[in-house]
């Protein structure tokens, strides 16, 4: 809904789209940095100390980049029609359970090696093996940045073809 949202602003001035997209995902930026200091308390109290990787400042920042395509697609799509948003609600509280997030990757057994193929499971990883001090293997990496290029062109492309009509539909 970000252009819906944004809607007076985008009919009464020229500013670029991706202004819209680009201050809405620094905003959730922000929010998480507020969320990571609960998971520094928790951390605290149940005697955890993460590692300090640089691998997961890249992993953020594939992150952010995953997220100015995300925002650009689904702000697409919401704008021409008005139920994506609770469908992609739905979608991903159904991706929340079958991506390892509250259960160990180990336990899916047999289905292990079709993780890879969740989107949402090599960027989980690509954050959270580097902080618990463990060995990121390289198809996680290859994973993710193969889910990202996908998702980044499908964007462009949607984007590009559709940017013209984005004010007639909001």
């Amino acid at each position: 809904m970000i252009f819906v949202d944004n809607a007076g602003l985008i009919l009464s001035s020229d500013v670029p789209f991706t202004v819209y997209i680009t201050r809405a995902v620094i905003r959730n930026f922000i929010v998480m940095a507020h969320n990571v200091v609960v998971i520094a308390i928790v951390f605290y109290l149940c005697d955890v100390t993460p590692r300090h990787d640089p691998l997961i400042l890249a992993g953020f920042a594939l992150w952010f980049v995953d997220s100015l395509a995300v925002m650009t697609l689904l702000g697409v799509l919401g704008a021409r029609f008005r139920d994506v948003g609770p469908t992609i609600a739905t979608v991903l509280q159904i991706f929340f359970f079958i991506t390892p997030v509250m259960w160990k990757p180990e336990l899916a057994h047999s289905m292990e090696p079709w993780l890879i193929y969740n989107p949402f499971y090599p960027l989980i990883e690509i954050v959270r093996l580097p902080a618990m001090g463990q060995a990121l293997p390289i198809k996680i990496w290859e994973a993710a940045l193969i889910h990202s290029a996908i998702l980044m062109v499908v964007a462009f492309l949607i984007f590009a073809r559709f940017r013209a009509r984005l004010a007639y539909w909001v």
